[in-house]
């Protein structure tokens, strides 16, 4: 088989994948929650180590001690997140806060301004000092003890993020999450058997090639081949499309059908979206040729009382089909 292009039987476990697109967002998101939870784990651990020093096996001397960990919650991305908590204790059995757990309680944005940062040391793969700004933001000394703490993290920040992509990739999503004022663009891809698994991240947005181009040439580099046939599900950014065929000449670009019936119903009252999404859904199961005049059939009947949402269906209409 000349695995340069998508063949039939290719699609054909592709296409009950391609109904799972908020399943895989909720995959990425998983995937940044558990980078949010090491990340903060890590602030909590350095912030532990510079008010009591380097744990130590047997008695521990000094004014405060550790007292291993309980279970505690901080938010990220909007999501109230399990962490372990160092616990901390003084000479006379007190319990003592840890400082950057309590800052990171009194104000939940302190979390995405961390894991903002720690996105920017993802896309660039420079992870040597990703928590240098959260310690000076939470108070944090950059003290040797702290220093191997955060290599600790930084270390295992690398190989959550930089796992090899070892099976051949048939369908790859392409997307950006918000993570407070920030962007995550990320690649989901749906492999020969079906199977769904995070590509990569990257900090930016998906109007930026560079941004995207950065994500790409990861997962190249990490093991996907540029000239196999692949399915590039798209958001209908012009700059993720012209990144993805620079680099994937033999990809195919699908606009992502999710992102497109989001658009069109953003632009109708909510008494008439019901409706309109069963009859665009309805239109992209027909074969190709009738699916696009029965889509310029709704576009015209839309384009009366709601000519935004007329042009929003039939913009990259044929890429959605």
């Amino acid at each position: 088989m000349n695995r340069s292009y998508i063949k039939g039987q290719d699609l054909a476990r592709v296409f009950p994948a391609l109904e799972l697109v908020d399943a895989s967002r909720c995959l990425v998101e998983e995937v940044l929650l558990e980078i949010g939870r090491l990340t903060l784990e890590t602030v909590l651990s350095m912030s532990a180590v510079d008010v009591a020093g380097e744990p130590r096996r047997g008695k521990e001397k000094g004014p405060v001690r550790h007292h291993g960990s309980q279970p505690g919650r901080l938010m990220v991305g909007g999501k109230r997140i399990q962490v372990d908590r160092p616990r901390l204790r003084s000479k006379d059995g007190h319990e003592v806060g840890v400082p950057a757990y309590e800052a990171l309680s009194r104000d939940p944005k302190q979390a995405d301004r961390v894991l903002s940062r720690v996105l920017k040391g993802i896309s660039t793969r420079e992870y040597r000092g990703v928590f240098d700004e959260p310690s000076e933001e939470l108070g944090l000394s950059k003290s040797n003890i702290s220093r191997k703490v955060a290599e600790a993290g930084e270390e295992a920040l690398k190989a959550l993020t930089e796992r090899p992509i070892t099976t051949r990739q048939l369908a790859v999503f392409v997307d950006g999450i918000h993570i407070g004022d920030s962007m995550a663009i990320s690649a989901v891809g749906v492999d020969e058997a079906g199977r769904k698994q995070v590509l990569g991240l990257s900090e930016g947005a998906t109007e930026s090639a560079t941004s995207v181009g950065v994500l790409l040439d990861s997962m190249i580099e990490r093991g996907m081949d540029p000239s196999l046939g692949i399915l590039f599900i798209l958001d209908g950014s012009k700059a993720i499309a012209r990144a993805v065929k620079d680099r994937f000449p033999n990809g195919v670009i699908q606009r992502c059908q999710v992102h497109k019936l989001r658009n069109v119903l953003d632009h109708l009252p909510e008494g008439k979206r019901r409706r309109y999404a069963a009859l665009i859904d309805l239109a992209w199961k027909l074969p190709y040729e009738q699916a696009i005049a029965k889509l310029e059939e709704i576009a015209k009947e839309l384009e009366v009382l709601h000519p935004g949402a007329a042009a929003s269906l039939r913009e990259g209409m044929a890429g959605t089909r």
